[in-house]
C-alpha cells in the first residue's frame, strides 16, 4: 500500500513537471527574467554613458513607449497571421541578435569612450548613443511579440474551454511577472555593485540569449508535441 502511494505521488509530480502548464510557466519565467534584467540594465548603462545624467534614459523610455504605441497593433496583427512557433522563433532570433549587438556596442563605448569623444567633435559617440537606443528598442519590440504569443495565445490553448483553469493560469503568469519585476533588477544591481559596467555588459551578452532560448524552448517543446492543433 505504501509503495503504491509513493509511486502515485512520484508519478503525479513527474506528470506536473512534464505538463504543458508547467512548461508554459517555466518558459515564461525564464523569458521575462531575461527581459526585466535587460531593460533595467540598459537604463543603468545609459545613465553611466551620459555622465550620470538621466537624459538618455528618458529618451530611451520615450522611444520604447512610443514604439509600442505605434507598432503594437502591427506586431499583434503579424502574430495573428503567422504560425505561433514561427513567430516565437523569429522574435527570439531578432531579440537575441539585438541584445548581442547592443551588448558589444556598449562594451566598445565603455572601453574607448575617451577616444570616441575626440573623434569628429563627439559625433561618433552620439551615433553610438543613437544605435544603442535603437537596437535596444528593436529588442523590446521583439520581446513584445514573444509575450503576445505566450500570454495571449498559448495559455488560452493549454487552458482549453476550462475558464477556471484559464483564470488560474493567468493569475500565475501575473505572479511570475511581478516576481521577475522585483527580483531581476536586484540581481542586476548586485552585478553592477560588485563588478563594473563592462562586466555587466559581458554578463548580459551571454546570459540573455541563454534565458530567452531556454524560455521559448520550454514553452514550445513538449507543448507543441502534445497539441498538434495549435496554429
Amino acid at each position: 500500500m505504501d509503495n503504491s502511494g509513493s509511486r502515485t505521488c512520484i508519478e503525479s509530480v513527474r506528470d506536473f513537471f512534464t505538463s504543458a502548464k508547467f512548461l508554459i510557466y517555466m518558459g515564461h519565467a525564464l523569458s521575462t527574467w531575461g527581459d526585466r534584467m535587460w531593460n533595467f540594465a540598459v537604463a543603468v548603462f545609459l545613465v553611466e554613458l551620459y555622465g550620470n545624467s538621466l537624459l538618455l534614459t528618458a529618451v530611451y523610455g520615450l522611444v520604447v513607449a512610443g514604439s509600442v504605441l505605434l507598432l503594437g497593433a502591427i506586431i499583434g496583427d503579424w502574430v495573428d497571421r503567422n504560425p505561433r512557433l514561427k513567430v516565437a522563433q523569429t522574435s527570439l532570433l531578432v531579440q537575441n541578435s539585438c541584445v548581442i549587438v547592443c551588448g558589444i556596442l556598449l562594451m566598445v563605448v565603455f572601453q574607448f569612450r575617451e577616444q570616441l569623444v575626440e573623434l569628429y567633435n563627439g559625433w561618433i559617440l552620439t551615433t553610438c548613443y543613437i544605435l544603442v537606443i535603437t537596437i535596444a528598442n528593436i529588442a523590446n519590440l521583439a520581446s513584445t511579440a514573444t509575450s503576445i504569443t505566450i500570454q495571449r495565445d498559448w495559455v488560452v490553448v493549454v487552458a482549453g474551454q476550462d475558464s477556471s483553469k484559464l483564470a488560474d493560469m493567468n493569475a500565475t503568469v501575473r505572479i511570475i511577472d511581478q516576481l521577475t519585476n522585483i527580483l531581476a533588477p536586484m540581481l542586476v544591481g548586485q552585478i553592477m555593485a560588485f563588478g563594473s559596467h563592462f562586466v555587466g555588459c559581458w554578463f548580459h551578452l551571454w546570459l540573455e540569449p541563454v534565458l530567452h532560448v531556454s524560455g521559448v524552448l520550454h514553452c514550445c517543446g513538449r507543448s507543441t508535441r502534445r497539441r498538434r492543433r495549435w496554429p
